[in-house]
């Protein structure tokens, strides 16, 4: 047996995540372009924003958002009340 590091989550359906959602949810500041979305076949800086909300929701996070110029910054925060 051996200890590892990181977990290598699969979704529901099989597929590998589209987002690393340990490292989004961390605390730090993360900026998306359309460019960083291209793994995920085009999908919409609303659609990542959503995503990335709800997987924070599921651990208990508050995430803030914010859309200008093109571009998603997230970040999660620990304080203040949990969206349901």
């Amino acid at each position: 047996m051996e200890r590892v590091e990181d977990f290598p989550f699969v979704s529901k359906t099989g597929q590998p995540r589209k987002y690393d959602y340990d490292k989004l949810l961390n605390g730090e500041t993360w900026k998306f372009t359309m460019a960083d979305l291209a793994v995920t076949k085009g999908k919409s800086l609303e659609a990542a924003r959503a995503a990335i909300r709800n997987q924070g929701r599921k651990r208990g996070l508050r995430v803030q958002t914010s859309l200008n110029d093109n571009c998603l910054y997230v970040k999660a925060v620990t304080d203040g009340p949990v969206p349901n």
